[in-house]
């Protein structure tokens, strides 16, 4: 999936959803021929004010959102029927909100409480931060008008930076793996390495905790319980500072000992994780053994895990038809035989290894749209709209690009002295997305071979890489 711009070209699309969606809007006839008839949809798109979700494989419009940057304000937002819960509102809602002025409220008119078809729009409002404000009227039918107030600057806690307000904080525990698979992002890893120095990142959670409303935390790696203790210190440093969510992925294969497998999951659920994604798929399966897998599936559950849930890996997405699907699909049916979850997963990206060998199954180069606005593509976010970080074994703190490390500087100082817009090459992206950081390259006469980048996301990392060796 992929959000960029809306065109001309996707205005017959723009139409046909609106209407799909005339019923649920309440709209006494066929909207998308009223919007037709009045050619609506051309002032947005020449004003940058129009963003659609297109399926990257197929070009087909999931969904449309339209805002306006004079009142601050989300227009016109729908989503295909047959696209729904699958991700798509968000990040439409999340792309369109980068887009308008976070230091004013943000306000848009939905359904009202009572509206039973509106409760999907409603609660994706709330969960970007929306609150009911008031009843109101838009053509005549009544509205809740529901406003988002202004967040950049503005903590509970203390003040903080103007680029970086956390809810979520990742730690990458180790790059060393059980595993070697053909989609990892990282690359071939190494079966040993070190692991990330516990009690320096647990002094980072007390200490983000204490300026951030951070809602989640999240362990991974490499094989995250190849370090289980820190990882159980982590989780327990973040329960007793109140962060609701706490998650590890894991492949599940870090021991054969089953009395090992069976301490391990019982210092787990005692530390405070709540949720376990394992990650079960084609790709970890060629090197993993599911039994071990399953063990440690068990022994969660006889320790009483919140959540568990499995997590795999689609090439394309999971509705994609290729070989690695199929076993996939397969593989999970041995758990959900057991009665465990399945989660949505995740959208293989091509990165490391997933470059090498899954590059025929994704779009050419010359198809990726380098127009799209920065943060529209799945799991990225603006440089300017932090409200993540990841903090890599050594140290490194990641948001987008490394801002320090935590062995050097304080973490809060790392923070506080980050500002993107000191980066030419970051601002060109904020300005005008990478065909923006293309232009700003050349002007430097630096060039960049990016036939092998199949995403706009590895185009502005690769020639951020060229201009930083310059």
């Amino acid at each position: 999936m992929l959000i960029r711009w809306a065109t001309k070209t996707d205005l017959p699309a723009w139409y046909e959803l609106a209407t799909e969606v005339s019923q649920i809007f309440q709209h006494p006839a066929d909207m998308g021929a009223e919007l037709k008839s009045k050619s609506s949809g051309l002032g947005s798109i020449s004003r940058h004010e129009m963003l659609t979700a297109v399926d990257s494989m197929s070009g087909n419009n999931l969904g449309f959102i339209c805002f306006s940057r004079k009142d601050n304000a989300i227009t016109w937002f729908a989503v295909s029927e047959k696209y729904r819960e699958k991700g798509v509102g968000g990040k439409l809602l999340q792309t369109a909100l980068w887009q308008l002025d976070t230091t004013k409220d943000i306000v848009v008119r939905t359904f009202p409480t009572d509206y039973p078809q509106g409760v999907a729009a409603r609660t994706l409002y709330m969960k970007y931060g929306f609150t009911i404000e008031k009843p109101t009227e838009h053509n005549g039918l009544p509205r809740s008008e529901m406003k988002r107030p202004a967040i950049r600057g503005v903590n509970t806690k203390s003040p903080v930076s103007n680029y970086i307000n956390l809810n979520r904080i990742e730690f990458v525990i180790t790059n060393a793996c059980s595993g070697k698979c053909k989609h990892c992002s990282w690359g071939v890893l190494p079966d040993k390495g070190r692991g990330i120095d516990a009690d320096l990142a647990v002094s980072v959670v007390k200490q983000l905790a204490e300026r951030f409303e951070i809602t989640s935390l999240m362990t991974f790696g490499g094989e995250p319980l190849l370090f289980a203790d820190t990882v159980c210190k982590i989780h327990a440093a973040a329960r007793d500072v109140g962060i609701d969510g706490r998650s590890i992925i894991t492949n599940g294969f870090f021991s054969k000992d089953e009395s090992e497998i069976d301490d391990v999951a019982k210092n787990i659920c005692a530390s405070g994780a709540n949720c376990i994604m394992l990650s079960v798929d084609a790709f970890h399966q060629e090197f993993v053994p599911i039994d071990f897998v399953l063990k440690f599936a068990e022994a969660l559950l006889k320790h009483e895990i919140p959540q568990l849930e499995i997590h795999p890996a689609w090439v394309v997405n999971e509705e994609h038809e290729n070989a690695y699907n199929v076993e996939t699909k397969r593989l999970l049916k041995i758990f959900t035989d057991k009665g465990i979850a399945v989660s949505d997963g995740n959208n293989i990206s091509l990165f490391g290894n997933a470059q090498k060998y899954l590059s025929e199954f994704y779009l050419p180069m010359d198809k990726v749209d380098l127009s799209a606005p920065c943060g529209s593509e799945p799991y990225s976010s603006r440089p300017d709209s932090i409200d993540c970080i990841s903090i890599n074994p050594n140290g490194d703190v990641i948001a987008c690009e490394k801002i320090g490390n935590i062995h050097n500087t304080n973490i809060l100082d790392i923070i506080d002295n980050y500002d993107p817009h000191k980066s030419p090459a970051i601002k060109a992206v904020l300005d005008g997305g990478v065909s923006q950081l293309l232009l700003y390259a050349e002007s430097l006469g630096i060039t960049t071979d990016i036939s092998d980048c199949h995403s706009a996301c590895r185009v502005c990392e690769k020639v951020r890489e060229a201009i930083n060796e310059n």
